[in-house]
C-alpha cells in the first residue's frame, strides 16, 4: 500500500507543480499578497498582521488575518529566486505532505483499507485540490493543514492538535468555530485533560494575534463588533438550503467550480445541479447511516459548517473556503458514500473525470477576456519600464480589469526597479504615469483618479506587448 500512497504523491507533484508560471492568474488578492510577502522579505519586517478579511475590506473599518501566510510566501520567494509563484511553492509541499496524513486519517475513520485509498486519491486529484494548490492565498493552507488537525485529533494528540488549530486560526477565522464545536463536545464528554491540552496548544499558536490585540486595545475584536452590527448591505437572496447542500461535494468531485473558478468537462444547468444535489444528500445520507452511531459529532460539524458557508456565500458561488477547516471530513464522507455504492466502474470513472478536469487546470493559460493577462507579458511590460533610466517621480495604473493600483505590475517594479514607484495611494504630482490598457480610448473614457489626481498628461509614447499596451504619460509644465 505504501508504493500506491507514494505514486499517488508523485502524480499530486505533478498536478500541483506543472507550468505555474504560465497558468497563475497573478491579480488581485494572489498580487496583492505576494507583494507583502515581497517587502517583508526585503525591508526584513516583523509583523502580527496579514491580509485584510473580506468582511471588513470594504466597510469603514478592516479587519486582519495573521501574518503566518505572509512569512510562508516570503519563505518561498526568498528560496526560489523572487518568482512570484514561488510563493505558492510552501502550500504545494504542504499540501504534498498531507497526502499520506490523509491516508492514515481515512485508515482511521473507515478502518478500511480501499476507503481510504479512495479518499486519498480523491483528495489529491480533486480539481478543488488541484486549484487551491496551484496559487498563493492564506485561505489555501487551511486544506493541508486541516489533515494534519483531524489527524492530530483521531490519535488523541490533542497539544498537537491545537498548535495546528492555532496556525489555522491565523490563517483564516473560520478556523474557530470548528475548534468551539470540538471542545464543546470534549467539554460534553468530560475529556478534561484532552479539552486542556487542545485548548492551550490553540492559544500558544494564537499568542501572535494575542500579542496584537493587547498591544491595540483590542482592535481586531472591535473591528469585528463593529463589522458583525454594520452589516453592509447585500443583494443576495436567500438560498434554498437543500440545494445547495450538496454545492461542498460537486466543487470536490470537479462538477462545478466554488468562489474560484476551474474549467470542468461539462457546464451543467441549474435544474441539473439542484437535481445532483438532492441526488447526493440522498446517497450520503444512506452511506452515512450505519456511520453515524459511531461519528455522530463530525456530522453534526458538518451539517454546522455548510449551514454557514452557504448563508455567508453569495448567489453566484459557493464560498468553499469556509468549508476547508473540515475539508477532510467532506472527503471522508465522498470516499464512503463511493465505496458503499459498491461499483468499481463507477468509483473508476469518478476518478478519470476528476483528473481530466484537473488537468484541463494545468492547459488554462491567462488570457483576456476571461481572466488577465500572463505573467510573462507583465513581467515584458514592466522590464520595459525599468528600462526607462528613471530618475523622476513615477507611479502605474491599469485599465484592464479594474485593478487601478495596479498589482501585478507592482510586484516587478518593486524587486526589479531601482527607483522604486510612489505606493499605491500617492498619485498627485507625479513626474511620470505608466498606464496599461487594452487602448488609449478606455483610459480617457474611464478617467480613474489614478490618471487624473496628477494634471496636465501628456502621452509621449505607447509600446504595443499583444492584447495590452504600456502608455507613458509625462507631466508638463
Amino acid at each position: 500500500m505504501k508504493w500506491k500512497v507514494a505514486l499517488i504523491i508523485v502524480v499530486a507533484f505533478f498536478l500541483y507543480s506543472y507550468d505555474l508560471t504560465g497558468t497563475t492568474v497573478f491579480v488581485n488578492d494572489i498580487a496583492r499578497d505576494t507583494i507583502r510577502s515581497l517587502e517583508i522579505l526585503k525591508n526584513k519586517e516583523l509583523t502580527l498582521i496579514g491580509p485584510p478579511a473580506s468582511i471588513g475590506q470594504y466597510g469603514t473599518r478592516n479587519i486582519f488575518f495573521g501574518s503566518f501566510s505572509l512569512y510562508m510566501g516570503a519563505l518561498g520567494l526568498a528560496i526560489w529566486d523572487l518568482q512570484p509563484v514561488a510563493a505558492a511553492y510552501i502550500g504545494v509541499l504542504l499540501f504534498l505532505l498531507a497526502v499520506p496524513f490523509m491516508y492514515a486519517l481515512l485508515k482511521d475513520l473507515s478502518d478500511s483499507k480501499k476507503v481510504s485509498l479512495i479518499g486519498t486519491v480523491l483528495f489529491a486529484f480533486s480539481p478543488l485540490t488541484v486549484t487551491h494548490a496551484r496559487f498563493f492565498w492564506n485561505a489555501n493552507f487551511l486544506i493541508p493543514l486541516s489533515v494534519f488537525f483531524w489527524f492530530f485529533i483521531r490519535k488523541k494528540r490533542y497539544l498537537l492538535a491545537g498548535l495546528t488549530a492555532g496556525i489555522m486560526m491565523n490563517m483564516h477565522y473560520i478556523t474557530l468555530l470548528p475548534v468551539l464545536f470540538y471542545v464543546t463536545y470534549l467539554l460534553y464528554k468530560r475529556s478534561y485533560k484532552a479539552m486542556r491540552c487542545l485548548v492551550i496548544g490553540f492559544i500558544i499558536a494564537s499568542l501572535p494575534l494575542i500579542v496584537f490585540e493587547l498591544r491595540n486595545e483590542w482592535y481586531l475584536t472591535n473591528a469585528l463588533i463593529h463589522n458583525l452590527q454594520n452589516p453592509s448591505e447585500s443583494s443576495r437572496q436567500f438560498l434554498w438550503l437543500i440545494t445547495r447542500f450538496s454545492e461542498s461535494t460537486l466543487a470536490f468531485l470537479g462538477l462545478r467550480p466554488a468562489e474560484i473558478s476551474y474549467p470542468t468537462l461539462v457546464v451543467l444547468p441549474p435544474a441539473i445541479i439542484t437535481a445532483l444535489s438532492i441526488t447526493l444528500l440522498a446517497i450520503c445520507m444512506f452511506a452515512w447511516k450505519h456511520l453515524y452511531q459511531k461519528f455522530g459529532v463530525f456530522f453534526v460539524l458538518l451539517f454546522m459548517m455548510n449551514v454557514v458557508a452557504i448563508m455567508l456565500s453569495h448567489q453566484a458561488h459557493f464560498n468553499i473556503r469556509y468549508m476547508f477547516p473540515i475539508y477532510p471530513l467532506v472527503v471522508w464522507t465522498t470516499g464512503e458514500a463511493l465505496s458503499r455504492l459498491n461499483k468499481r466502474i463507477l468509483i473508476q470513472g469518478v476518478i478519470l473525470f476528476m483528473f481530466l478536469t484537473s488537468g484541463m487546470i494545468l492547459m488554462q493559460k491567462p488570457q483576456l477576456p476571461e481572466t488577465y493577462i500572463s505573467l510573462a507579458v507583465i513581467e515584458d511590460i514592466t522590464d520595459a519600464i525599468v528600462n526607462d533610466s528613471l530618475d523622476m517621480r513615477y507611479n502605474i495604473t491599469e485599465n484592464i480589469k479594474g485593478d487601478a493600483r495596479a498589482m501585478p505590475f507592482r510586484y516587478f517594479l518593486l524587486r526589479d526597479a531601482d527607483k522604486q514607484p510612489e505606493n499605491f495611494e500617492s498619485y498627485t504630482h507625479l513626474s511620470r504615469l505608466y498606464v496599461i490598457s487594452p487602448t488609449e480610448e478606455k483610459i480617457y473614457k474611464e478617467s480613474r483618479w489614478e490618471f487624473t489626481a496628477t494634471k496636465n498628461l501628456d502621452l509621449i509614447r505607447r509600446e504595443d506587448f499583444g492584447e495590452v499596451s504600456l502608455f507613458t504619460f509625462e507631466a508638463t509644465q
